[in-house]
């Protein structure tokens, strides 16, 4: 909870009154401007409240410290609570739907679902670049900030609820965006009001203004309650049915509306403004955007109309660069508050009492020494990973800090850099009108007033001269001649995961079809199950996260394990790394430690570790690490007499032929089947419920018997009309019988080595 009473002003730090002047509406770059004049450390007094600012590096890293600190809702928080109250953004860190809305919603954010949301990217994309398409061939300006909120409200509302604003089809703003907006302002120019002054007219059209959100999002909630939300995999059905994995509960119906509301704000209103900062600046420098357009155009050729995949995202590098380098500049949302969980010295020098507050001014704190002679050059280089590397872990903060920062960062990132490099790809940019740039505050902030006019680009500006001095393409990675084909008979691997959320999990499954294909012989399990010590009679591959810094949840005993000395000599190891750059504080912490760590006890690696980045070509790096660990097998366990097979390792996970004959009187011949009768079949939950449970009690034929812990194998079946619209929009007949064989062994693949027709797949 916030202090009920201001805190004297630190000694030797410098004081601002503003008296009569207030902050205006721009409070966000008069803060700026004081910074300018009186250094990274300040406090402002307004109508008797002091608020102590920081953007010293240093400092913020002190804050940054999860100890000692804590996220404070500051006063304008406090206003945007009066319409979201307890979501993820704006709740008191004390608060019980914080914590339990978090862990129900994380999974959402995972990696594994960024994939999911990545074809509603790409299709609000498309309206996008419709609309341009217009604005193009008509020679008239599109409004920059305009259309990017349009496309990320679009983008969150489907993506995140299956709510179609369907906004390039309204002239003006969606209602809900114009009332958000009003809310926004009236939550900061409340801030700032004198108390002695009349509100009254205000807060009540703030009243309307958060009663028509509120009736926005009880329609959209409205319209999937009460139906089947099992498979569901966006944000809203994760809050109608999602139990907490500590006590079972789901969130209550109240919290469900603020935090929709909360995304809906958060989701679409910070990444607009980051793209169009970006699209400001690209324009403004000429040169950038043409390195950002031959990165698309070398991913995507001369296709006026690419059809970006999920993994192509993750190799437009130096596009992310440029979104980091505008976020830099003007992060949208552009200030966090801290207070101190105890007394405290504050960089060892600052006494806060206990609840006090700090603001972190974010723009101010990207523009430090740390930054270079000219922090306010835009400068995309910046944004190497070796710039990164050597850089204070704690001077790029965008997205807040610690277990408080934005939930979907990389949901915003992931959107943005899509859409940027599919705009530079398609369009030629003109600043036609000489725009100067004027950064609107709300809550966030947005270049006002900025508007570009359009031209396709053609073929011939899709070729690119080759940069001066640019490296030749090197070789992927592939194995020496001299290699085995297959392991030694009797060769094994163990392949651990640390996945809270089910990326490294996938990993690790993947990894060990990579090796029961070259014949070894694999287990996959939870870095946890083997916290007692790791077997020296097979190679170990590990595949590892890091939750805030902290082993997932599956990995706490195994790295307690390697706190203390065992001796791990005779093990050997390999370590494939996953994280995200953007949370750099603790980039691949766990799996660097539980690396080094193991070599300091004694183990011997089998090939490097490596690091895979969400926020980079996470695909690339998985397939360079697969390809280094199939050497090292071979290298260590190959088998002399397997030099022969020239056979070429299959391009795709089946084959598949058609056959005659029917399906169930093959699958019997072959795996001796006899069929058996449901003889009852009853609901066990309630009508409507979003778990359906059903009671099934089978006819066992003669002769087979069944007891505790036995399996039975079910096959599920496709409602009849699904399976109808699927062959009728591929073409398909339903009759067509088919024999899918596996090309190599996998843990995660269709059921196969039987026939099946189509209308049964």
């Amino acid at each position: 909870m916030p202090p009920t009473a201001p805190h004297p002003a630190p000694s030797a730090v410098p004081v601002v009154d503003l008296g009569t002047a207030g902050v205006g509406r721009t409070p966000i770059q008069q803060t700026m401007g004081l910074m300018r004049t009186h250094g990274p450390v300040l406090v402002r007094r307004l109508h008797g409240r002091e608020t102590l600012f920081v953007a010293d590096t240093d400092l913020v890293a002190d804050l940054a410290d999860e100890d000692r600190f804590a996220k404070h809702v500051g006063p304008a928080l406090e206003n945007v609570r009066a319409f979201t109250a307890d979501g993820l953004f704006t709740a008191y860190n004390d608060e019980p739907n914080w914590a339990k809305a978090h862990d129900i919603l994380m999974p959402a954010f995972a990696l594994g679902s960024m994939r999911t949301y990545h074809p509603v990217m790409l299709r609000v994309a498309r309206r996008l670049i419709d609309s341009w398409d217009r604005a193009a061939h008509a020679g008239r300006p599109v409004a920059v900030a305009d259309d990017m909120t349009r496309m990320t409200l679009d983008t969150i509302g489907l993506a995140g609820f299956g709510y179609d604003f369907g906004s390039f089809g309204r002239e003006r703003p969606h209602p809900f965006v114009e009332s958000m907006v009003r809310c926004l302002e009236w939550s900061m120019t409340r801030v700032a009001a004198p108390a002695d002054r009349d509100h009254a007219a205000a807060d009540a059209a703030f009243r309307r203004d958060a009663d028509f959100l509120a009736g926005v999002v009880d329609d959209v909630v409205a319209a999937r309650t009460g139906t089947d939300q099992s498979g569901a995999e966006d944000l809203l059905g994760l809050m109608l049915s999602a139990p907490h994995p500590a006590d079972g509960t789901t969130l209550d119906t109240a919290n469900i509306r603020n935090q929709v509301i909360t995304f809906l704000i958060a989701g679409h209103e910070t990444t607009s403004g980051a793209m169009s900062f970006a699209l400001y600046y690209l324009v403004k420098h000429p040169a950038v955007l043409r390195l950002v357009q031959r990165e698309a155009d070398a991913l995507w050729g001369d296709a006026a109309d690419p059809e970006p995949t999920y993994e192509d995202v993750g190799r437009l590098t130096y596009t992310r660069q440029v979104l980091n380098e505008a976020l830099r500049l003007w992060p949208t949302a552009a200030a966090f508050s801290r207070h101190a969980r105890e007394d405290t010295l504050l960089g060892g020098r600052i006494p806060l009492a206990a609840g006090q507050p700090v603001t972190v001014l974010t723009p101010m704190l990207h523009r430090q020494p740390v930054w270079g002679d000219n922090p306010e050059l835009f400068d995309p280089e910046r944004f190497t990973a070796e710039a990164e590397e050597a850089r204070p872990v704690h001077a790029f903060k965008p997205f807040g800090t610690g277990e408080r920062a934005c939930i979907g960062r990389q949901f915003a990132l992931h959107e943005a850099t899509m859409l940027l490099a599919l705009l530079v790809h398609r369009y030629r940019l003109h600043d036609h009108a000489g725009y100067r740039l004027d950064v609107k505050e709300t809550l966030t902030l947005k270049p006002e007033g900025f508007t570009l006019t359009l031209a396709p680009r053609t073929s011939a500006d899709r070729v690119h001269a080759p940069l001066p001095g640019a490296p030749a393409q090197s070789a992927s990675t592939t194995a020496p001649d001299a290699l085995p084909s297959r392991v030694r008979p009797g060769t094994g691997v163990l392949f651990l995961h640390g996945s809270n959320y089910g990326t490294c999990r996938a990993f690790a499954g993947q990894l060990a079809d990579e090796a029961a294909a070259l014949g070894c012989a694999t287990e996959v399990a939870a870095l946890d199950a083997y916290a007692d010590g790791l077997p020296t009679d097979r190679a170990v591959v590990i595949t590892a996260a890091s939750y805030n810094g902290r082993p997932t949840d599956d990995a706490t005993a195994f790295t307690a394990l390697l706190d203390g000395v065992p001796d791990l000599t005779g093990v050997t190891y390999a370590v494939l790394g996953v994280g995200d750059r953007n949370w750099s504080a603790t980039y691949q912490q766990v799996p660097t430690r539980i690396d080094a760590r193991l070599a300091e006890l004694g183990a011997t690696r089998l090939t490097d570790r490596a690091a895979a980045d969400a926020s980079g070509d996470l695909t690339g790096t998985v397939r360079e690490f697969t390809d280094r660990l199939r050497i090292a097998l071979l290298t260590a366990y190959g088998d002399p007499d397997a030099t022969g097979d020239d056979r070429p390792r299959p391009g795709h996970a089946y084959e598949v032929r058609s056959l005659t004959g029917g399906p169930l009187d093959a699958l019997a011949e072959r795996h001796g089947l006899t069929a058996m009768t449901v003889t009852e079949a009853y609901d066990l939950t309630a009508p409507g419920h979003p778990r359906t449970k059903r009671f099934l009690r089978i006819a066992l034929p003669d002769g087979v018997t069944y007891r505790t812990a036995d399996h039975l194998a079910v096959l599920p079946v496709n409602a009849p009309g699904l399976v109808d619209r699927a062959l009728a929009a591929l073409g398909l007949d339903g009759d067509t019988v088919l024999d899918i064989r596996a090309t190599r062994a996998r843990r995660d693949g269709l059921a196969v080595d039987r026939p099946l027709t189509y209308g049964s797949c």
